[in-house]
């Protein structure tokens, strides 16, 4: 099954989880939304932004990254994977495969 959701980063420089809650995934792609005004920053709970050293990748509006379906036996967990921007209300789409 096939879903997707967008992520509204309020909080530029502050890493956030995609979702609040676990919520496992056989493949991700996330695209930086193409309105938004900076790039957001896909990584780990230490994810920072343009402002500072980033530690993550960087998504220009319009770039996508993917985390593919790998035949692991544990699913990607979309709760451990944060954002974070450089302008307030910036946004991440996100689709991805439940496994």
């Amino acid at each position: 099954m096939v879903r997707n959701f967008n992520v509204t980063i309020t909080a530029a420089g502050t890493a956030q989880p995609l979702t609040a809650s676990r919520a496992p995934a056989g493949w991700v792609l996330m695209q930086a939304a193409k309105g938004n005004t900076g790039s957001v920053y896909i990584g780990g709970t230490g994810i920072t932004n343009g402002t500072t050293t980033t530690n993550g990748i960087e998504l220009a509006k319009g770039d996508t990254l993917s985390f593919p379906a790998m035949g692991i036996t544990e699913p990607y967990d979309l709760a451990t994977i944060f954002v974070n921007a450089d302008t307030n209300n910036d946004k991440l789409r996100v689709i991805y495969g439940r496994p």
